[in-house]
């Protein structure tokens, strides 16, 4: 098979991919968990992280879920332990529950693993 492009064309599909990848956010659920879904990579942990920020206020206990990652990087891992460190500034427990086993390699080579669970 032949693949022949232009490269207007294969820029254009690049940058569709790209986005498609991009999306990621945190909602808070009836229960008061903090939802993280779409992507958890370099791109989007700025964003989360203000958003993870603001799931904190005015809480004592707060649970992250990441069943809804639909992929991560190493930024991941700042991202979930940069969320430990405000909570105990703020004074609230972070949990997170259903950290994906890619990510937990990633926390298991940085010898953090026990940080997360």
């Amino acid at each position: 098979m032949r693949l022949a492009l232009s490269a207007d064309k294969l820029t254009a599909s690049a940058i569709i991919i790209l986005k498609e990848h991009q999306v990621a956010e945190i909602t808070l659920d009836a229960d008061g968990c903090a939802q993280i879904t779409g992507d958890i990579i370099f791109s989007t942990v700025t964003g989360l992280l203000k958003s993870g920020e603001g799931s904190l206020a005015g809480r004592q206990t707060l649970a992250f879920d990441l069943a809804g990652v639909t992929h991560s990087d190493s930024s991941a891992l700042a991202l979930l332990l940069e969320l430990l460190d405000r909570g105990r500034v703020d004074g609230v427990t972070v949990t997170f529950r259903n950290i994906p086993d890619s990510l937990m390699g990633i926390a298991r080579l940085s010898n953090v693993e026990q940080l997360l669970i």
